[in-house]
């Protein structure tokens, strides 16, 4: 209990220098001028497209999970916005449990099984999004250091995961050559136990031997995020921003590094302030980036929370229940 509570204050207190530094400079009177002076008919398009971006993440998810069974979408639809509810408001990506965790009691899915498939798609999502980034990188080559520095952190991870997928995957008698001799050294019922949850996580990645699945797998996660930069383009209209394309892409790809560190629940400090980042780049002024940063994080962070507890409410579960991932046994992985 302590060592959540320290978690939580560390995410806190990352939040609130990031967001002292968003708020640092900006003018409340020239804010409200901006919000009453934003085209706000642009919304439409963008909450059509977050909640479209739902629906794509729902369907490869299913494709990723069909291995180890076939799950229609009225089942796996609302696990998926639950699952990004709470990945979102849980601190330090806790919530990333909870899909797995409502998908095996709704399907009886080893857990272990269905957080494998959770890591691919994070493997696809940092993989697109190196991608993203190398084309800022060749149209927008003076970039600051940290986000180079960033791409090559982001590009080491999906190296190192390739291998050990590989491992996993087609060289398992390799890989349990190498774990068991660490296995031996744990009291047997502890090596067993971390035995068959590597045997679930494994079995989560048999859809890597379908190639077709994993080109799907590969469209889907690049659609999705190109839909998101979409959708930053079209708020860049709603705040009256005359910028590129590629500036929706500078701000998704540093939002994405923001967001990815410690931070409060909703993320809330860490988006804005990447968001403030990316747009000073292209000479926005302060206020206009704080009064963006608002919109795209009601945007993006909301309409997904707001899904999540819409569909909690529907499933006739609480907030409680779903923290409650935190209980499950050793036959459940």
């Amino acid at each position: 209990m302590l060592k959540n509570i320290l978690k939580l204050l560390i995410g806190v207190l990352i939040s609130g220098i990031f967001i002292y530094f968003s708020l640092r400079g900006v003018y409340l009177k020239s804010l409200k001028q901006s919000f009453s002076e934003f085209q706000y008919l642009y919304s439409i398009p963008v909450v059509f497209f977050i909640i479209t971006v739902q629906f794509i993440r729902s369907y490869r998810w299913a494709i990723l999970l069909s291995p180890i069974k076939q799950i229609e979408q009225k089942t796996i639809f609302p696990v998926t916005c639950i699952g990004y509810m709470a990945a979102a408001i849980i601190p330090f990506r806790i919530g990333e449990i909870v899909r797995p965790y409502l998908i095996k009691k709704k399907k009886d899915i080893p857990l272990s099984s269905a957080f494998a498939t959770v890591f691919i798609e994070r493997f696809f999502d940092i993989l697109i999004l190196i991608i993203f980034l190398y084309v800022n990188l060749f149209y927008l080559p003076d970039l600051p250091g940290f986000i180079i520095e960033g791409g090559k952190i982001f590009l080491g991870i999906i190296l190192l995961t390739i291998l050990f997928i590989v491992l996993l995957v087609f060289k398992t008698e390799t890989a349990f050559r190498l774990i068991n001799p660490i296995l031996k050294r744990f009291p047997e019922k502890y090596s067993t136990f971390i035995n068959n949850i590597l045997k679930n996580f494994i079995s989560g990645f048999a859809v890597i031997s379908n190639i077709k699945s994993l080109f799907l797998v590969f469209i889907f996660s690049f659609l999705l995020w190109f839909i998101n930069t979409v959708s930053l383009y079209l708020l860049f209209y709603l705040c009256n921003l005359k910028l590129p394309f590629i500036a929706s892409l500078l701000v998704l790809v540093i939002t994405a590094l923001g967001i990815s560190l410690p931070a409060a629940p909703g993320f809330l400090g860490n988006f804005q302030y990447a968001s403030i980042l990316a747009l000073t780049y292209f000479n926005v002024p302060k206020t206009e980036a704080f009064a963006f940063s608002i919109v795209s994080y009601l945007a993006g962070v909301g309409i997904v929370i707001l899904l999540g507890f819409i569909f909690l409410f529907f499933e006739k579960s609480s907030f409680k229940d779903l923290i409650s991932f935190r209980s499950f046994t050793e036959g459940d992985l």
